[in-house]
């Protein structure tokens, strides 16, 4: 269910900002009630590793071939470039860059990520969430990894995060139910076709380090 575009993001030197692992114990939804996850049992949401990219990438393929099967041949080809392993270890290594990854029993169910723009730019905000991307839909992992995005953002120092989804798709709809405000949209900036919406989310700095 990949919910943002992605676009290449400059690092920024994070001087007043600080990293930190998000929270253990079980995992919550948007509005901090438990997860209804069924069968999962073990599911956790972590910071991915450098050894985590291939997982990360494999991920991302299979839900990409099952969710853009009869899209264009541009949409086609940029969800395949979203799949690349390279593209993932950058991700997790770039400075000011964090991947979150919900973990099954081990496996990688879901990942997202999550990087604060270099100062001085013109966005909306000072963060990016993107590359949200869920095998399980439906159990409220998504919402989890947002969740949970916010959060590092906030505590990092970012007072706002951009995010670009497809428009009507599910990560579109999840994010506006989840509080995300609908900035603009357009078409074939990222690729040709589809139209993507911009959406803004405000951050609360005062309740940042509660948990989520």
């Amino acid at each position: 269910m990949p919910a943002g575009a992605d676009e290449p993001l400059q690092s920024a030197t994070q001087a007043h900002r600080k990293p930190i692992e998000p929270p253990d114990g079980p995992p919550v939804a948007a509005d901090g009630l438990p997860l209804q996850l069924g069968t999962m049992t073990e599911m956790r949401i972590e910071i991915a590793r450098p050894g985590d990219a291939a997982e990360a990438a494999s991920l991302v393929r299979d839900i990409s071939r099952a969710t853009y099967e009869d899209a264009g041949e541009d949409v086609r080809r940029w969800a395949q470039t979203m799949s690349d392993a390279g593209i993932w270890d950058e991700r997790i290594k770039r400075p000011g860059s964090v991947v979150l990854a919900a973990r099954n029993a081990g496996d990688i169910v879901g990942v997202v990520w999550v990087a604060c723009l270099e100062p001085g730019r013109t966005y909306a905000a000072d963060g990016y969430l993107g590359g949200l991307y869920v095998a399980l839909p439906g159990r409220g992992i998504g919402r989890s990894l947002v969740c949970h995005a916010e959060r590092h953002a906030a505590l990092s120092g970012c007072r706002a995060l951009l995010a670009e989804a497809l428009h009507g798709g599910a990560g579109h709809r999840m994010l506006c139910r989840m509080g995300w405000r609908e900035r603009g949209r357009h078409a074939g900036r990222i690729v040709a076709g589809p139209v993507w919406v911009e959406l803004v989310r405000e951050l609360d700095l005062t309740h940042a380090d509660d948990g989520v």
